[in-house]
């Protein structure tokens, strides 16, 4: 008998924020519930900030009245505000309670603050409590391997988000020895795991040498933090025999962006808090991921760009709902691969190669002119295939025409049990 497959609870969650009953909730009626929050928003922050007091001095609130008129407004960006983080303030510093601070995408080194108030952060929360609600039963414990320990952390946010539903939790940070981390989920016997995809995909692997007895009790897994290959989440998904869902975060948003549902065909986003668009749209729809912040208390952010790359999809999803969904993310636009013979691909692409090979644990990939070099991550006692590999990445058309222009892939093979402790937790291209 086939699952049913249960209606995305954010769905439910928007519709009870607007006070109507699930079975009205359209796409229509939710962009003019957002185009209302978005005029109000440049209305606060032509208020408010010194920033976009001067961005939208020829802008009237009242004038925005289409998604056209929207898309012709001025674009955002962490150059603007990086060493100018005040100006875009709109509440005094007394009232901020978390600020971030990142490293860029540059190559400068320099640092980004993203300022929030108490309201910012409690809305971050509601919603990671509705996005949960997907995968928690009563009684469950779940196993937090992100970073955690400091207010407003992930891990100090998914504790807050889930204190009122008898869920236990235990934060255990990112993994930097894959030995450790499995020694501390067989003590903890988590229903659920929350992690960064290539780490609990070494995670489960790690668990293959003693028949993963981890599996009897782990129930889902949520990914976030990096572009998740479709192959990965398969490996770990049988592996454990769980569903694996994945999260599109980042730290603008306030960590929490979207989430799927049980029907695994996109992101179903934070709509009643942020505002999404794609812009420089290729012929498949594909894009820059922009939005814009609806409520923000402390610091909004206006047609943000995020520097991700990512698809829509206005298909009604498998849970039901009919509301629009981010597809998929593909990764940064920093980590398009671009070929000496013009042919470019996402970073993505080759993940989804590599982890078809099913003790590769994590890559790096590094162009060079006319070469392509994969250093893939092994446990010390595993070997790997590269021909499985090669044959997979010869499958990418974009690949398989370079090699036919002369392009050259090296597969290098490093064994190790850790990651970096320097909290780099994404795949890379680098180009030299």
């Amino acid at each position: 008998m086939k699952d049913i497959i249960k209606q995305s609870p954010v769905d439910y969650w928007i519709a009870n924020r607007l006070g109507i009953e699930i079975k009205n909730l359209t796409q229509d009626k939710l962009f003019n519930i957002q185009l209302d929050a978005f005029r109000e928003t440049v209305k606060y922050v032509k208020r408010e900030s010194k920033y976009y007091k001067k961005l939208f001095s020829n802008i009237e609130p009242e004038d925005i009245k289409t998604k056209k008129d929207i898309q012709n407004m001025p674009l955002t960006c962490e150059q603007d505000f990086m060493g100018n983080e005040k100006e875009f303030l709109c509440v005094s510093q007394r009232e901020i309670n978390r600020v971030v601070t990142v490293h860029t995408t540059g190559t400068t080194g320099r640092q980004k603050r993203i300022y929030f108030s108490e309201r910012d952060q409690l809305s971050t929360i509601e919603f990671m409590r509705v996005g949960f609600s997907t995968m928690i039963r009563p009684n469950d414990a779940m196993l937090v391997m992100m970073s955690g320990g400091t207010e407003g952390s992930i891990g100090r946010s998914v504790e807050y988000a889930l204190d009122k539903s008898g869920i236990k939790t235990n934060v255990y940070g990112s993994i930097v020895n894959v030995r450790d981390a499995y020694e501390n989920l067989i003590s903890f016997k988590p229903n659920i795991i929350v992690g960064i995809p290539h780490q609990i995909r070494a995670l489960s692997k790690y668990g293959q040498k003693f028949d993963n007895p981890e599996a009897k009790y782990i129930n889902s897994v949520l990914l976030s933090a990096d572009d998740i290959p479709e192959s990965l989440r398969k490996r770990i998904s049988s592996l454990w025999d769980c569903k694996v869902f994945n999260h599109y975060g980042m730290t603008e948003f306030g960590i929490a962006g979207g989430v799927e549902c049980e029907g695994f065909s996109g992101y179903h986003t934070r709509d009643l808090d942020l505002y999404f668009e794609i812009i420089n749209e290729d012929e498949n729809g594909i894009g820059e991921i922009v939005f814009t912040t609806l409520n923000r208390e402390g610091m909004p952010l206006i047609r943000y760009k995020t520097g991700d790359v990512g698809k829509f999809t206005e298909t009604e999803c498998p849970c039901g709902s009919k509301l629009k969904r981010i597809e998929r993310v593909y990764g940064r636009k920093r980590n398009i691969i671009k070929l000496f013979d013009g042919g470019e691909l996402h970073l993505s692409e080759i993940g989804n190669a590599v982890f078809y090979e099913d003790n590769i644990v994590d890559y790096e990939c590094t162009v060079r002119n006319s070469e392509l070099v994969i250093e893939v991550k092994i446990f010390p006692e595993d070997e790997v295939d590269i021909n499985t590999i090669l044959n997979k990445l010869k499958q990418i058309d974009t690949i398989d025409n370079a090699i036919k222009n002369g392009l050259k892939i090296e597969i290098k093979i490093l064994h190790s049990i850790y990651f970096p402790e320097d909290g780099n937790i994404k795949n890379t291209v680098v180009f030299q």
